[in-house]
């Protein structure tokens, strides 16, 4: 077992929470690489400040009382972490960003070593010379190791976030709403002891996600430029679990034609309730970049539940809500399985009820005084990123249009629908 540097509260949860591999895990040290091949000195350090904001306590649990999350997503305070690669790993990810190269991973006192590090990222993708999303993988290298009983972290850069909140918020409604979700708090990354600045850590699409919420030994798959159609089921992409599409196929089966669809029938490999829920979700949060409203669809996640036998969906890259408040919900749909709700009397109006109820969700935990929380808690860091894509000014002023956002959206969707 590591022994502690300091003894501090969360030092000793970790020391609770690590198993005891020799070499791997050890108190920190120095061990910032010589610069002379081309990783990036050491330059700014991230604000020094006590992250809690002072608008009120952070919430600890959510409506129904379950815990939020452990000190990984502990919402009152921001986590520090520190990267440290070598010089050839650092020139490896700048000739191929995508492959793992071992690196250092540093907490609170403790070093994990070695881990897999490598940026990620489509639209968002920058090289780890730029600011990069990037993916820590601590059993790369070392069976069994993890941190906090995690196996990897995934660090998005917010690139098409100029509010630098929208995760952290979305997840939350969705969470909160009882639609399985990730989990996601903003940290802070230095890299060869240089400021990378603020990042949103977003739970991975692991068994520990899923755990949460159902038996964890079925199938998880991504859309992927995937849709529910004979010709698109193979671009569902299997993330872990049993890749028998056979289900897949199934629901596409039932959407086919152009009559109207059986819902009875649909709800038997589907769980239609928590797609009406995800979908009422993407509109309170303006979540108009996933499924269903791209052809094929990105953006979600669907997990076939062992128990069920049903198909369960859940977001994912929600980093472009809270953006497109004026869009009408139904004139962007394109899915075969959001046209057969809306043909369907009984789907759509289940599906704006739901949507109600979802503004209510929003009202009832106050979203609005949680966002000047997280506002208020990120500041420091967001003036202190010199490596974000936006100006500090361009990011005040997206988080005022979020922010007015949320609090026009009933207005905004009562305008649509007159369901009360």
């Amino acid at each position: 077992m590591a022994r502690l540097n300091r003894p501090t509260a969360l030092s000793m949860l970790l020391a609770t929470s690590i198993s005891c591999r020799t070499g791997s895990i050890t108190p920190a040290q120095s061990h910032i690489p010589d610069q002379d091949s081309g990783s990036p000195p050491p330059t700014d350090t991230a604000p020094e400040h006590d992250s809690a904001a002072d608008t009120g306590p952070m919430p600890t649990e959510n409506v129904s009382g379950n815990r939020l999350g452990d000190v990984l997503w502990d919402e009152t305070r921001i986590l520090d972490f520190a990267i440290e690669l070598s010089d050839d790993s650092y020139n490896q990810l700048l000739a191929s960003p995508f492959e793992y190269v071992e690196g250092r991973f540093i907490f609170d006192g403790y070093t994990w070593e070695p881990v897999g590090v490598r940026t990620k990222g489509n639209g968002s993708w920058q090289s780890i010379a730029d600011k990069p999303s990037l993916k820590i993988k601590f059993d790369e290298y070392v069976d069994g190791l993890s941190f906090m009983d995690v196996s990897e972290l995934t660090f998005n850069n917010m690139t098409s976030d100029c509010s630098m909140m929208h995760e952290r918020v979305a997840y939350r409604l969705w969470r909160e709403f009882g639609v399985p979700a990730s989990r996601a708090h903003h940290v802070n990354i230095t890299l060869n002891g240089e400021n990378y600045g603020l990042y949103t850590n977003v739970e991975g699409a692991t068994r520990s996600l899923i755990e949460q919420w159902y038996n964890d030994q079925g199938t998880l798959w991504e859309f992927t430029s995937a849709e529910f159609e004979e010709a698109y089921v193979p671009y569902f992409s299997a993330k872990f679990g049993e890749d028998d599409r056979s289900i897949l196929y199934q629901v596409s089966d039932i959407l086919a034609g152009n009559d109207t669809v059986d819902l009875d029938k649909l709800s038997v490999p589907l769980d239609l309730e928590i797609f009406l829920e995800y979908w009422a979700m993407c509109i309170v949060t303006a979540q108009y970049d996933g499924y269903p409203y791209r052809y094929p669809g990105d953006d979600a996640y669907i997990y076939l539940d062992p128990d069920t036998l049903q198909l369960k969906f859940m977001p994912h890259g929600v980093d472009e809500t809270f953006i497109y408040a004026t869009t009408d919900p139904e004139s962007g749909v394109v899915s075969r399985l959001g046209w057969k709700c809306l043909d369907n009397d009984t789907c759509k109006e289940r599906w704006i009820r739901l949507m109600f109820d979802a503004l209510d969700l929003a009202d009832k935990i106050d979203i609005v005084t949680y966002f000047d929380q997280v506002q208020e808690q990120i500041r420091p860091y967001v003036e202190s990123d010199t490596r974000k894509r936006y100006s500090t000014e361009t990011v005040w002023s997206c988080q005022d249009s979020m922010r007015a956002m949320l609090k026009q959206r009933r207005t905004q969707i009562e305008s649509w629908y007159d369901y009360r």
